[in-house]
């Protein structure tokens, strides 16, 4: 299950459920087509997530995405409420990127792990980004917390060829795991 506080759930008094059911509603009764757009991608499963799909996700359910506070709301909810079930598949080109980015941030050139320093890793994350196998996008997280300005960043698994895996985040360059 992808990393997420207590609070992403529950959103004034809801849990997910009934904030799907609420985005359902709005879905069909907004004219927004920014709103029913994204709506329809957060149910797409069969399309991987390019890296412009989770920009542009990050901003449409971020402060300056869209205009309406309920519909940005109800996005990011009805976005959860899948995240509960499953996790969304990403291009293989930003596969590519991602893993290069980890071994980079990783491993030396010749195979050694970098300095603590420089390398936000431990043993199990090395050992994972070896036996690499998939990346997951699994979540959107909201370095500001509550102070009322929305800005998340994406949250990806990386799983290994043995089904173990481990959760991270980036923010200007700086990785956090999560999980």
């Amino acid at each position: 299950m992808c990393h997420k506080s207590d609070t992403d759930h529950i959103i004034d008094g809801y849990n997910a459920k009934e904030n799907a059911v609420l985005a359902d509603i709005l879905y069909n009764t907004s004219n927004n087509k920014t709103f029913r757009k994204w709506v329809d991608r957060v149910l797409d499963f069969q399309t991987p997530w390019s890296e412009n799909d989770i920009i542009y996700f990050r901003k449409a359910i971020g402060y300056s995405g869209i205009k309406n506070a309920n519909l940005r709301r109800a996005l990011k909810c009805a976005f959860n409420a899948v995240l509960e079930r499953l996790s969304y598949a990403i291009t293989p080109e930003q596969t590519t990127k991602g893993i290069e980015y980890l071994k980079f941030r990783t491993f030396k050139r010749n195979g050694d792990m970098r300095q603590a320093k420089s390398n936000p890793f431990g043993a199990r994350e090395a050992n994972i980004i070896k036996n690499f196998s998939h990346f997951e996008f699994c979540g959107v997280h909201n370095p500001n917390g509550f102070s009322g300005y929305e800005f998340y960043l994406p949250i990806y698994k990386v799983v290994a060829r043995d089904g173990s895996s481990f959760e991270y985040t980036t923010n200007m360059g700086n990785m956090e795991v999560l999980s």
